[in-house]
């Protein structure tokens, strides 16, 4: 029964082999179309995005951060960023980061907007926090980062009596795009066009009802083919010759 099974199969990747040779034109046309399409669509219609990111050091002592830092306090100080990062995500701090950023740019902003643009979290499990802010503009990015980092720290001390939020790193302006990424999107149009194409020529065979050959016949049929009327082609200088 295996040994059934792997020629029916072998035979069905023959198939689609000879299927997909005979209608090659199409596999080639509609590769082409969702490859380019996926090119222009990523370079000239999706609008590219900017990411910017500043980090913060969260330090469970008021003491200067060179001085008297002990391992608990960095242990304490790790264990505090999941805090400390929903700090940074809430009205209190996003409301006053939202009126600094709407007077340094002319464009307004509120809590809500900058928390679906913003994101903070701990850096390889350590006490450093990195708020990472994407938008469509290099410059708007930094400013926001920026600001987050700026504002952040005095707003969380003012309810963390006893720890310190120091800045480590203020957000840089973003040179290239973080999305969309045109070569994998690129890619990503190419393999969708050999697997629609397959996918079409499959759908064109099914729906394709005509006994083209012996094997067609007799899948219709329960009973074995006996014959088969031979195509005669009859050459038109033949036929002037016997006429004459």
């Amino acid at each position: 029964m295996n040994e059934h099974m792997d020629e029916t199969f072998e035979i069905d990747l023959k198939e689609l082999f000879e299927l997909i040779i005979a209608r090659i034109r199409l596999v080639i046309l509609v590769v082409i179309m969702f490859t380019v399409s996926a090119y222009l669509i990523s370079e000239f219609v999706i609008t590219p995005k900017y990411q910017a990111s500043a980090r913060l050091y969260v330090n469970n002592n008021k003491t200067s951060v060179s001085q008297n830092v002990t391992l608990t306090d960095l242990n304490t100080g790790r264990e505090l960023v999941p805090l400390y990062s929903e700090f940074i995500e809430s009205d209190t701090v996003l409301e006053q980061v939202a009126a600094a950023v709407s007077n340094e740019t002319n464009m307004p902003f509120d809590a809500d907007e900058l928390r679906k643009i913003l994101s903070s979290g701990a850096v390889n499990d350590t006490a450093l926090i990195e708020i990472t802010v994407t938008t469509p503009s290099p410059e708007v990015s930094q400013i926001i980062a920026n600001a987050v980092v700026d504002i952040a720290p005095d707003r969380i001390t003012e309810f963390m009596d006893g720890s310190s939020v120091k800045v480590v790193d203020y957000a840089k302006l973003p040179e290239e795009p973080v999305s969309p990424n045109v070569m994998k999107n690129t890619l990503i149009g190419f393999v969708l066009g050999i697997i629609i194409s397959i996918g079409m020529i499959f759908v064109m065979e099914l729906m394709d009802t005509r006994v083209k050959n012996e094997e067609d016949l007799k899948k219709l049929l329960e009973y074995p083919v006996i014959g088969i009327i031979p195509e005669i082609s009859v050459e038109e200088n033949a036929g002037e010759a016997a006429t004459a």
